[in-house]
């Protein structure tokens, strides 16, 4: 079999071509034909697939190296080359001998060997950019929750317990905050958000109070900062939920499940791809890591943690579902309690609901059909939005992450 096996760097592609055959022993090997580095731009990808036809590959087997090996996967892809994507824990040396050529050649003989964990990325444009939105919308929620606890710790050290007074961090304690800063009495306050009457006595004795002026600047900053970041975080959403709307029999089949919003379902489209390249429901929970790893030997055979090498995200949106699950679904919540009962942790019985989310998810996918259980919850279906004007840069970015090659004409922008 000829393949390609390709080392990814930040500003060049190595590839290789390899004959990979059985030798006389049975054994798999490997024979390089031809080694030659390309530039990772358009133009050295266009001459890396002249390349690879050239000598016929059959199959492109790469590394997984971040963001520098994406455009070179979908590039190939989009030529009709039949890549597949190796995480580079799988193609680590046994001995200490490291070069390129021995590299490649692993790579090579444990690919068609089947001992490494080969993976395609999503070809669906859709799914790739629902992917790199609710990617983009986690670290925007992250950055925003630390500015929120910021914010809490600066009149926590003024010995005043906000969180007393706001159970959450909505849009009534952003009004507060700025007419706080600004020096407004609490009636012209109250008069912006009406339902802060209620906790007037309580908002008087933080009125009360005095911070420095270097407690008011960086409060004022952090503000300013959350403001923009909420903003883009309801511009993100709307977008995430037009691609939604195009994806409607996926959605409207795992919005019934428990716990599941628009937010975790096109979290779980995101991550999942199309649902028939994971061949059974193991394979996806081996994928999302709600599984333990196995040391066997000698007939006895050992159950450890879950697997650390996993679609963490995955992982992190499944666990949410699950807590949110056992609330409102009997069925899970008795499962969830015999596990307790069993003397599993919290924990541990939240990651085994998981799993059975995880499994009931690749037979819904693939029979199209909705969770069993009746399940009182509002479900509210993706609507296509209509987005705010933008400008040609912005449209071609957004083009760019569909996955079309956009060039700048001589006289444009």
């Amino acid at each position: 079999m000829r393949i390609g096996s390709l080392d990814v760097h930040k500003r060049n592609v190595v590839g290789h071509i390899l004959d990979v055959f059985f030798d006389e022993n049975n054994e798999i090997s490997a024979k390089s034909l031809h080694v030659k580095v390309f530039s990772r731009s358009l133009t050295g990808l266009s001459e890396l697939a002249e390349f690879l036809r050239e000598y016929e590959v059959e199959k492109v087997v790469m590394e997984s190296s971040g963001p520098y090996g994406l455009k070179v996967y979908y590039f190939l892809d989009s030529e009709g080359f039949d890549v597949w994507m190796v995480p580079a824990r799988d193609n680590k040396p046994n001995n200490q001998k490291k070069t390129d050529v021995e590299d490649a050649k692993r790579l090579a003989r444990r690919f068609v060997a089947g001992a490494v964990r080969a993976y395609k990325l999503p070809s669906d444009p859709k799914i790739r950019a629902l992917r790199r939105y609710t990617r983009t919308r986690k670290k925007l929620v992250d950055q925003a929750v630390a500015l929120k606890n910021a914010i809490i710790r600066i009149f926590d050290e003024a010995c005043i317990d906000i969180k007393r007074v706001f159970s959450d961090f909505g849009k009534g304690m952003l009004v507060f905050l700025e007419g706080f800063i600004r020096g407004e009495s609490l009636d012209a306050i109250t008069r912006k958000w009406p339902r802060l009457a209620r906790k007037r006595e309580l908002l008087e004795e933080i009125m009360k109070v005095r911070l420095d002026e270097a407690s008011i600047v960086v409060l004022r900053s952090n503000l300013r900062i959350l403001k923009v970041i909420l903003k883009e975080i309801e511009s993100l959403d709307r977008r995430i939920e037009s691609i939604l709307a195009k994806l409607s029999s996926d959605v409207e089949v795992l919005l019934t499940i428990p716990g599941v919003g628009l937010v975790s379902c096109a979290i779980i489209l995101a991550e999942i791809g199309d649902i028939r390249r994971f061949p059974s429901t193991k394979k996806l929970a081996s994928y999302a890591g709600l599984v333990p790893t196995v040391y066997q030997s000698g007939g006895k055979t050992v159950y450890g943690r879950i697997r650390s090498e996993c679609n963490r995200r995955l992982r992190w949106i499944l666990y949410e579902v699950a807590n949110n699950a056992i609330r409102s679904s009997r069925a899970l919540r008795e499962f969830y309690d015999r596990l307790v009962r069993n003397g599993k942790a919290h924990k541990q019985a939240v990651i085994a609901v998981a799993r059975k989310i995880a499994v009931a998810i690749w037979h819904m996918l693939m029979k199209r059909v909705p969770w069993r259980e009746r399940v009182r919850k509002s479900v509210r279906l993706p609507k296509k939005r209509r987005l705010s004007r933008i400008t040609v840069r912005e449209a071609m970015e957004l083009l760019r992450e569909a996955g079309y090659i956009v060039i700048k004409a001589r006289g444009c922008l």
